[in-house]
């Protein structure tokens, strides 16, 4: 019963597939790398068109292909992407960037909730309180504090924090208000409360922190890969969220200077770097959508997010460390990245957004151009530009 399932499935995916590459015959071929800053502007682009669409501040999650529709602005990814905003603003000169930065954290503090938390629409029209989803908030709540020291969004992020610090279990991992218990990827959590503490000095923040970080150090096998990591199948995470672990992890070091955190990061880090540059010998030369406990995978398809996150993490240790594979690693999976973006079409909703997976199919987000693949991408673009700029999120 089981395999006639997945025959099934796999029978309406083809077939999914193959009317999204009717409707939309630009996302089938690689596309002419151009140069840094013609990627980046169209990646921007998109992400204004995506602010615009929801008509509130906010940014809409993604475009779906299938519908034909934009999702709702998205909390989460919106709190992560105004610093991107703001860099651009500065890079291009251009301040309606800035304009819409400072909407977006107008937009942001009108829907924090009572108790400091930020949610997630749930399918019924709820909210849904979420762990990560606040923290991911509180980087752009400190983000703006700090460009406009206007004292609004530090009393947010202080709030957040302390809904934070409250729902934490005694090990240092968050079990509630979560889409699947205590994760790895929390260390995205720390980060922003160790943020607040460097901003407040208050000593809670600080402790939370380190006792989270410590929980997720807990999860590192021998081999540097993350146990607790998955939001799929428990033991094959995503790029993504693996690399969400451990930008966490490393921006964390930077904060406290915690030495072990960073070798944790940089471990993992390398591990991943490895793995990819043996994918030259590949057909498909990639890096896989995701990893189980051994670092293997039989994907055949890339999940972007993760792939220019790994790169704004590799460029950032090559900053560190000077080591020349990070460097090198960063340069060919962004061009790789670039391959898929569209920057002609008549459909303006391709123009620029940066999918789930590659091929769409892929099983991240199939079918779908995401507003936090894009950040990324432009992010990454941007620190390959100009190794000093902050990336505070």
């Amino acid at each position: 019963m089981l395999f006639l399932k997945k025959i099934v499935r796999r029978a309406k995916k083809i077939r999914e597939t193959s009317e999204i590459y009717s409707n939309f015959p630009e996302l089938k071929i690689k596309h002419p790398i151009q140069k840094d800053v013609a990627h980046l502007e169209a990646a921007m682009k998109w992400l204004c068109l995506a602010q615009d669409e929801t008509k509130v501040g906010g940014v809409s999650a993604l475009y779906n292909l299938q519908k034909k529709k934009w999702g709702n602005a998205y909390r989460e990814t919106t709190g992560y992407i105004i610093p991107t905003f703001i860099n651009y603003s500065k890079i291009s000169k251009n301040q309606d960037f800035e304009k819409r930065a400072l909407e977006m954290g107008i937009w942001e503090l009108n829907q924090q909730l009572s108790d400091g938390s930020f949610g997630e629409e749930s399918k019924d029209g709820g909210m849904k309180r979420k762990i990560f989803n606040t923290g991911q908030v509180m980087l752009g709540m400190c983000f703006l504090y700090d460009y406009t020291k206007d004292n609004r969004y530090l009393s947010s992020a202080k709030k957040s924090a302390e809904w934070l610090v409250h729902n934490q279990e005694k090990n240092g991992s968050w079990e509630n208000h979560t889409t699947k218990g205590a994760r790895t990827y929390h260390s995205r959590v720390a980060w922003p409360l160790l943020e607040v503490y460097k901003r407040t000095g208050e000593n809670k923040s600080k402790i939370s922190a380190e006792k989270n970080l410590q929980w997720v150090l807990g999860q590192q096998m021998e081999n540097d890969w993350f146990k607790n990591c998955s939001l799929g199948e428990e033991n094959k995470p995503w790029t993504h969220l693996v690399a969400y672990t451990i930008r966490g992890l490393l921006e964390s070091s930077n904060l406290n200077g915690s030495r072990e955190i960073f070798d944790s990061a940089y471990k993992s880090a390398k591990r991943m770097l490895e793995e990819y540059n043996k994918r030259t010998s590949f057909k498909f030369n990639y890096l896989p959508g995701t990893f189980d406990e051994n670092w293997k995978s039989k994907d055949k398809y890339s999940c972007l997010t993760g792939d220019m996150q790994m790169a704004i993490i590799w460029l950032k240790l090559f900053n560190i460390t000077k080591e020349e594979p990070f460097k090198i690693g960063a340069q060919r999976i962004i061009n790789q990245v670039k391959e898929t973006q569209i920057l002609k079409s008549a459909h303006k909703e391709l123009v620029g957004g940066i999918a789930g997976s590659f091929p769409i199919e892929g099983d991240y987000a199939s079918f779908t151009i995401l507003n936090w693949a894009t950040k990324f991408f432009a992010d990454a673009i941007m620190l390959k530009m100009d190794p000093d700029i902050s990336l505070p999120a």
